[in-house]
């Protein structure tokens, strides 16, 4: 199984028979080969990257002497030479790492894999082969981590542990847009996939994006280099037949015990699809396959994405949607469009005008945050992309319940970002102050003018300075920017009484900023700011969770005492967005016995 070498050092026993045996056949060539000529008919570039063991790079800590040159399997030099003339790019780090040897160790002591510095090293070698693209600003951290090398567990010496400094790229995902994929083996995995003990996010993938300024894509699998990674992508290709439409270069990466062995069958990927019109940037006609790709790269509830910023899933996969009301809905009772309906045909019998005013989901209001091209508009504001969303408020406003959408307001308010601070918190899934703010005033202006609505209070305001933490850092571990900074306005005195014309039903996005504790601070939220634009205290009903759960609260409190309804002149309906595909609790409420 392994070898004890000199100061503690084990050797993996393949390792060393594949350096040491006779030389291996024509097997990896061809099929080396077969599989550049595949990713050649689609355009594509293979870089073939193999990976020195090893007792290649250090066997003077397995037997006595030093050998300048690394020690090869007797057949790779032929290899080498042969896909040279077949025109197949190699990149050979084993020089490179076999120099740095001399000053530090390239691999672990008691693991079979290269140290973080060595991995470092070999990405950026492979960095300056690809070229800097752009100049992302990823987030890295370091730290050192110490465990036993896998070795040292195979042979059951749990105390020989080691240690290992990492640079993590903490935002760093797999892009299957990029023109750059990566297909490896446990030397890509290693410091990357947290269950192989080592730190996550710090592998030769996230080191690759780091050294060419961009994000790549990556498909990987600890064991069977020289098969398992071809296989991955064929079934990657099956499941999607345009998984490679993006990309231009193929990083294969394996470990040399392989050429001896691994499986070297060939693999046939499937066809290649006719080729689509290249999509420069996402536009509302591609917006929601994009959104579906993104939300597919993983099963984290949280991404993220560019500056810092952290997105829901799950609200991606809401912009991926296609219509999910009226007859495409699975039944009446989880039919948003119904129930918004009934809810205004009730409210209008009580002599309550409903005004619908959905929380605009963040990833539309900055998309530029999760991908890197988008289209603006004239104005510079980028185009909407909730193309299915805005066919649904189209529908509501046709059976006439009247939708105020601001989501064209907060897009135009982004140009004052810079001076005024975000419309949508970058940490939260929230509106930010700015954009609450902004809401209030669009609320108000909708029923100002009635006579019924005259000021009768005066509110003073306070400016400060708010440094919170927002509800998605803590679903994303260990994320090193968690404090977020807000210019706030608190409202006094006490804006909300239940006596009041206005009425604001709605999820957490009426307790941002206003109910304390993780929801912030107090006194600063939509509702204050809704009473404090009118002059008039207002009354509020909100609950964490479900927008749509909160009318079940407002039927008890009707039903149980019908003269809450009465007086009462505008009901505001305020959720988020995402909110009209994740609930199933759409049915019809009554509010009237």
């Amino acid at each position: 199984k392994a070898y004890v070498g000199r100061d503690g050092w084990l050797f993996y026993g393949p390792d060393v028979r594949a350096l040491t045996g006779p030389a291996f056949g024509h097997a990896p060539r061809d099929a080396i080969i077969h599989f550049r000529d595949q990713l050649a008919v689609r355009g594509i570039e293979l870089i073939l990257l193999p990976t020195p063991v090893k007792p290649s790079i250090h066997p003077d800590q397995l037997a006595g002497g030093t050998k300048i040159a690394p020690l090869r399997n007797r057949g790779f030099q032929v290899l080498i030479a042969d896909l040279a003339a077949a025109g197949i790019q190699v990149y050979d780090p084993a020089g490179l790492l076999k120099a740095r040897a001399s000053s530090d160790a390239q691999y672990l002591a008691t693991d079979t894999h290269w140290t973080p510095q060595a991995m470092h090293a070999v990405a950026e070698g492979l960095g300056d082969l690809l070229g800097t693209a752009s100049s992302v600003d990823f987030i890295t951290r370091e730290e050192t981590v110490t465990q036993p090398g896998d070795i040292a567990i195979m042979l059951g010496l749990s105390d020989c542990s080691e240690s290992a400094h990492i640079r993590s790229v903490v935002d760093w995902r797999s892009d299957p847009e990029s023109d750059v994929l990566l297909l490896g083996d446990s030397f890509s995995n290693i410091y990357s996939m947290a269950e192989m003990g080592w730190g996550k996010a710090a592998g030769l993938a996230e080191h690759i994006s780091l050294a060419c300024g961009r994000r790549i894509d990556r498909l990987t699998r600890n064991d069977d280099g020289a098969y398992a990674s071809r296989q991955l992508l064929a079934d990657a290709l099956h499941g999607n037949p345009h998984r490679l439409a993006s990309t231009k270069v193929v990083i294969w990466q394996f470990a040399e015990r392989e050429l001896v062995f691994g499986d070297w069958k060939h693999i046939d990927l499937p066809p290649a699809p006719p080729p689509q019109p290249l999509i420069a940037a996402i536009t509302p006609t591609t917006a929601k396959d994009a959104f579906a790709r993104l939300a597919a790269t993983g099963d984290a509830p949280v991404i993220v994405g560019q500056d810092k910023w952290l997105f829901l899933r799950s609200e991606l996969r809401f912009l991926a949607h296609d219509p999910f009301w009226g007859e495409s809905a699975e039944s009446e009772d989880v039919d948003p469009l119904q129930a918004i309906i009934d809810l205004n045909a009730k409210l209008l019998a009580l002599g309550i005008d409903l005004i619908f005013a959905p929380a605009p989901p963040r990833a539309v209001i900055y998309p530029d945050k999760l991908f890197s091209e988008t289209v603006a508009t004239e104005a510079g504001a980028p185009v909407r992309l909730d193309t299915t969303l805005q066919e649904f408020y189209a529908a509501l406003r046709k059976s006439r319940v009247k939708v105020l959408d601001v989501t064209d307001a907060f897009l135009a308010a982004r140009k004052e970002d810079a001076s005024l601070g975000t419309v949508s918190c970058e940490r939260d899934s929230h509106w930010a102050p700015r954009g609450l703010q902004l809401a209030a005033n669009a609320i108000v202006a909708e029923f100002a003018s009635e006579e019924w609505a005259t000021s009768t209070a005066n509110f003073a305001s306070v400016s400060e300075l708010l440094t919170y933490t927002g509800d998605l850092v803590q679903r994303v571990p260990d994320f090193p920017f968690p404090e977020s900074q807000a210019q706030i306005l608190k409202i006094s005195p006490e804006p909300f009484a239940d006596d009041s014309p206005v009425l604001l039903l709605a999820d957490s996005h009426g307790l941002i900023f206003s109910d304390g504790e993780d929801m912030h601070c107090r006194n600063a939220g939509f509702g204050e700011h809704i009473a404090a634009t009118l002059g008039m205290p207002i009354d509020l009903m909100a609950r964490r969770g479900s927008g749509a759960q909160i009318r079940f609260d407002l039927a008890r409190r009707f039903l149980t005492n019908p003269k809450e309804a009465r007086g009462k002149r505008v009901l505001i309906y305020t959720f988020a967005a995402r909110t009209l595909t994740e609930s199933k609790q759409w049915k019809s409420v009554p509010l009237a016995r």
